[in-house]
């Protein structure tokens, strides 16, 4: 897609986002995003089909949530739509696995200290069941290979990983961390939430065995709606946690209970399907496909840079300040290459780990800046909204997460408004 192209599509989506033509700026996509005419429409169209036609008829109910399973194959980089489940949200999908998943007592889950909650309580509530969590420490928000490789014992089973951090807006090596889980014989449990929208995602590439994660933040579509991808090996082995009468292959043989459990991912849906929210989905991957995440995340990561020098002007430090594409500072000395067999060198002089097979970037679409312990968040929000700016703090980091369809002008305003901060010098601390 020539740059023009790109441009001329982000305008065009940009126009039916009824927060832009306010002309107020929308940067938290990393919380909750807006959503487009489109998607909104689309919600109505699956409630007018109650409305308006023979509610007994779903053919075209049928076809939008077969044509949302394969773009969500698309999107996340599953490939294939038979391994694709729709979930009530990331939660409901990361239960799923863990509760589906075949442990036996002693086994062990590795998460990192600093992943979100919802990737942290599906895991620890398996300690009735004989699983432990180990928590991987990662005090600066990083979760890299070589973290996630000195914690792994004879008894891991399960790797479970964000594919960004929520707080740092760190992006994880998640194919370095596939190859070192498929080295052992151990499934990789990736929660995309983070990404899948705003970056390209390879989960079967990677060898991710599930892939969780829900539509309304950077796939820009309803609340309520999520995904969950296994991979073959996982699905011949994972146990379906809320049978019903969708999880059989012929669901209107009603009075049939001694049907094989349906063949497809189609088996962890269980019941009703979220029509409303599927279609709005629907809507949005349409639009993210139409506009290429690879485009997009182009746009985000120079919106992202352009945030940090501004504010690294005014003596503000981001907690993953911009390298060069390729390189991920901040790791430990010893690489994973060695033990992983991973392709990567390390240079101890500098601690930069530079993957040499395939380039890797530690950034996201989330910048974060840490706020010192003094700073009030509820003002320093306030003062941003005050100024028509949307953001969000989260453990004392200021999360700036600009999507496909910000401008670089709305960038600048965020720097020129930032300068204007009463006390800016005791608000951020210095990294």
């Amino acid at each position: 897609m020539a740059t023009s192209d790109f441009t001329d599509k982000a305008a065009l989506y940009r126009s039916a986002i009824p927060q832009a033509r306010e002309g107020l700026i929308y940067l938290n996509h990393c919380a909750v995003s807006p959503v487009t005419d489109g998607v909104q429409q689309a919600v109505l169209e699956a409630l007018e089909l109650r409305r308006n036609s023979r509610i007994d008829r779903f053919e075209r109910q049928l076809q939008v949530i077969a044509e949302t399973r394969n773009m969500l194959a698309t999107v996340t980089g599953s490939g294939n739509p038979d391994r694709v489940a729709f979930v009530q949200n990331t939660t409901v999908a990361l239960n799923a696995v863990a509760r589906g998943f075949p442990w036996k007592t002693g086994d062990e889950v590795l998460v990192a200290d600093c992943e979100f909650s919802s990737n942290v309580y599906a895991w620890t509530n398996l300690k009735r069941h004989g699983v432990n969590t180990v928590f991987v420490p990662a005090p600066d928000g990083r979760v890299t290979p070589n973290r996630i490789l000195n914690a792994i014992t004879s008894r891991t089973r399960i790797v479970a990983v964000s594919a960004v951090q929520y707080v740092s807006g760190f992006r994880a090596d998640i194919a370095a961390i596939g190859r070192i889980c498929r080295e052992r014989d151990l499934f990789l449990v990736v929660d995309g939430i983070q990404a899948a929208g705003a970056l390209p995602q390879h989960a079967s590439e990677w060898g991710a065995d599930a892939y969780c994660g829900g539509a309304h933040k950077w796939l820009m579509g309803p609340q309520g709606i999520g995904y969950l991808c296994v991979s073959d090996r996982l699905h011949t082995m994972l146990e379906p946690t809320t049978p019903g009468w969708l999880s059989v292959p012929d669901p209107w043989d009603l009075y049939n209970f001694n049907q094989d459990e349906e063949a497809t991912a189609r088996r962890y849906e269980g019941g009703t399907y979220n029509t409303a929210g599927i279609f709005g989905l629907h809507a949005a991957l349409s639009m993210l496909i139409d506009i290429d995440t690879a485009r997009s995340e182009a746009h985000i990561l120079k919106l992202g840079s352009r945030l940090m020098a501004g504010f690294a002007n005014l003596g503000i430090t981001a907690a993953l300040p911009h390298s060069q594409p390729g390189s991920m500072s901040g790791t430990d000395s010893k690489t994973a290459a060695t033990e992983s067999g991973s392709g990567k060198q390390l240079n101890d002089s500098a601690g930069i780990l530079v993957n040499t097979s395939n380039a890797y970037c530690q950034h996201s679409g989330i910048s974060a800046f840490a706020l010192s312990e003094s700073a009030n968040i509820n003002e320093t929000i306030q003062f941003y909204r005050n100024n028509g700016i949307f953001i969000s703090v989260r453990s004392g980091m200021l999360r700036i997460a600009p999507h496909f369809w910000n401008t670089t002008d709305e960038i600048d305003k965020v720097i020129e408004i930032t300068a204007r901060m009463p006390r800016l010098s005791e608000l951020f601390m210095t990294v």
